[in-house]
């Protein structure tokens, strides 16, 4: 299955670059629960860091995205 021309765009715009902000560890624990679809303690199996590791870079990390990314209001 070929990805959609206007999701390649818009990561390549958009997401790629705010990506970019985060600290490598933040990055890591986003890709590995968003990107691997792994789990908590998957992740943290992986990274070999502890469970309350990544909830807490996870945490971060949103919060980080979310001051990139101006909330979106329903029309």
């Amino acid at each position: 299955m070929r990805a959609d021309p206007i999701e390649q765009l818009y990561r390549a715009m958009v997401v790629k670059p705010a990506l970019g902000r985060l600290s490598a560890e933040h990055r890591a624990v986003l890709v590995h629960l968003y990107l691997c679809d792994r789990t908590i303690k998957e992740t943290a199996e992986v990274l070999g860091i502890p469970a309350g590791t990544v909830k807490s870079r996870h945490h971060n990390a949103l919060r980080k995205l979310r001051a990139v990314f101006p909330a979106q209001t329903a029309a």
